[in-house]
């Protein structure tokens, strides 16, 4: 994959990841396993004046580098969308997992953009204490440490 330059590698604020590849060799979905893509994404490939395209989205459901309003540095955690999840429950307990599989200790803390109705800031699902966060993106649930 030397000959491969990325176009874009972006999350977008509604919790998608976004891969733009263009390489003068053919380019396959399997090449977006590299950049955390799961299993069957699909992916748009087309050759335009002998450069070959590869346009790829998918729910991101992994480590992130996120910064929050106030905070002095950036800190790993994993984002979770809420695309295939029941509820924001469910979606901070894939991620929280994550985190554990990831990071080898457990997140203390769960962040969403707006929390469901009648659910206080700070309120605690499971292990997490959660919190609504104006600068989380939205449809997911984000953890960390």
């Amino acid at each position: 994959m030397a000959d491969v330059i990325v176009v874009e590698d972006i999350v977008t604020m509604d919790c998608r990841r976004v891969i733009h590849l263009m390489s003068n060799s053919e380019l396959t979905a399997d090449m977006l396993a590299v950049y955390g893509a799961p299993d069957g994404t699909g992916a748009q490939v087309v050759r335009e004046a002998g450069v070959c395209h590869l346009r790829a989205e998918w729910p991101l459901k992994g480590p992130l580098e996120m910064r929050g309003e106030g905070w002095p540095v950036s800190k790993a955690m994993v984002v979770w969308s809420f695309e295939g999840c029941a509820n924001v429950t469910e979606a901070l307990m894939h991620a929280s997992n994550s985190f554990v599989h990831l990071f080898g200790n457990k997140p203390a803390y769960g962040f969403v953009k707006s929390l469901p109705r009648g659910v206080e800031n700070g309120r605690e699902v499971g292990p997490l204490m959660v919190f609504e966060a104006e600068w989380m993106l939205e449809k997911c649930a984000a953890v960390g440490g």
